[in-house]
C-alpha cells in the first residue's frame, strides 16, 4: 500500500525486519504486525514466545523452579494457586506440554495476559480463561463435556494447542503424544498465557 512505501525506520528497525522474514511461517504469524507496530517489538515478541512454556509468574504461595520450567505449590489448601507465562499469545498457533509430576488436582491451560497471577485465586473460574482438568479430563470455567476427554495421572505428558488462527480460537489437548480432541472450540481470541 502507499501507507507501506512511505514509510521509513532505523537501520535497527531494518536489522529486526529483515530477522522476522527469516522465522518459520508459524512464528511470523504469531506476530503479525499492526499498524506501524515497532519491528523491534516484533522481535522480542517471537524471542519471548519460543520460550513461552517457562513460568515467569507465580502466585506467593508457589515456588518456581528449574529455570522457571517446574512450578509447585508449596501449601495444601482448597483453592487453587496460578503460575503463568510472561509470553504473550496474540496470534497464530501455540503448542506446549505440561508434564503431571505429583498431585492429581491440576489445570492446564490459558489465561488472559492481565489477570492477577500473583495475588489471585481460582482462575479456572474466571470467564475467558480456559483450562484443562486432571482429574476428570473437562475443560473449565463450565466443565463440559467434549469428545475424547480423559483424566490424567503422574507421569503423564499434557499437550495444549491453542489456535488463534480461526475466528473464534480453539484449545485441542493431547495426552502422551495422542490427540484426545478439540476441549474448547470458541473464545479463545485476543491475548493469551500459558
Amino acid at each position: 500500500t502507499a501507507a507501506q512505501q512511505t514509510e521509513t525506520w532505523s537501520i535497527i528497525q531494518e536489522a529486526a525486519r529483515q530477522w522476522i522474514t527469516t522465522c518459520t511461517d508459524q512464528e511470523q504469524g504469531w506476530v503479525p504486525r499492526r499498524g506501524r507496530e515497532s519491528w523491534l517489538g516484533l522481535m522480542r515478541e517471537v524471542e519471548s514466545l519460543r520460550r513461552a512454556a517457562v513460568f515467569g509468574r507465580s502466585h506467593a504461595l508457589m515456588t518456581l523452579s528449574e529455570g522457571g520450567a517446574q512450578a509447585t505449590r508449596n501449601v495444601r489448601d482448597v483453592v487453587y494457586r496460578t503460575a503463568a507465562s510472561k509470553a504473550v499469545m496474540r496470534a497464530g498457533r501455540h503448542y506446549v506440554q505440561f508434564t503431571v509430576v505429583s498431585d492429581k488436582f491440576m489445570f492446564f491451560g490459558v489465561i488472559r495476559p492481565g489477570w492477577d497471577v500473583e495475588g489471585g485465586t481460582n482462575a479456572q473460574r474466571v470467564d475467558g480463561h480456559c483450562f484443562y482438568r486432571t482429574f476428570y479430563g473437562t475443560c473449565v470455567p463450565g466443565g463440559h463435556d467434549w469428545d475424547g476427554r480423559a483424566g490424567a495421572k503422574e507421569g503423564d505428558r499434557i499437550g495444549l494447542l491453542v489456535d488463534m488462527g480461526l475466528e473464534e480460537g480453539s484449545l485441542t489437548v493431547f495426552k502422551n503424544d495422542e490427540l484426545l480432541g478439540v476441549m474448547q472450540s470458541s473464545g479463545l481470541t485476543g491475548q493469551m498465557n500459558w
